[in-house]
């Protein structure tokens, strides 16, 4: 097989990566609130579990799959004080979508998410790091849906 040496490789746009909490606009974080760590997604468990039989394996494609994404938010600026009450308040978020760093990859929407955990925080005046952990569900294998 010849290798094309003229293939694009792409390019990442910094830039580009948010959060859009669709009930709380005041949540929404852009790539100005984000610090190096970005937003981290985790989708976590099969898309297909496989059962074993006596004579090979049974396929069961999930309708769903747990997700968890982290929020790298600069706690210098106030949208990061605004997560923390929210989650001092209420820490049911709704659906919210991910945008990624590339246009090759789609928007992630996460149904039912929550604030998972609030992070550790050091007041040393070195690190302006405040991680939220949000959890939520993807749908996945989304021709089990239409076949229902």
């Amino acid at each position: 097989m010849a290798i094309n040496s003229g293939t694009s490789q792409g390019t990442l746009d910094r830039l580009r990566g948010s959060i859009t909490v669709t009930d709380n606009s005041d949540l929404n974080v852009t790539s100005d609130y984000l610090g190096v760590g970005g937003i981290t997604v985790a989708p976590s468990g099969n898309v297909t579990d496989f059962i074993n039989t006596m004579t090979g394996r049974v396929t069961s494609p999930v309708p769903y799959i747990p997700v968890e994404v982290t929020i790298n938010m600069l706690r210098t600026q106030t949208l990061a004080a605004a997560w923390y009450d929210q989650a001092l308040s209420n820490s049911l978020l709704g659906a919210v979508t991910i945008t990624p760093d590339v246009t090759t990859f789609p928007n992630i929407t996460l149904k039912n998410c929550g604030i998972t955990s609030l992070p550790s925080q050091s007041y040393a005046g070195t690190d302006p790091s405040f991680d939220i952990v949000i959890s939520g569900y993807m749908i996945v294998n989304a021709q089990l849906w239409a076949a229902a």
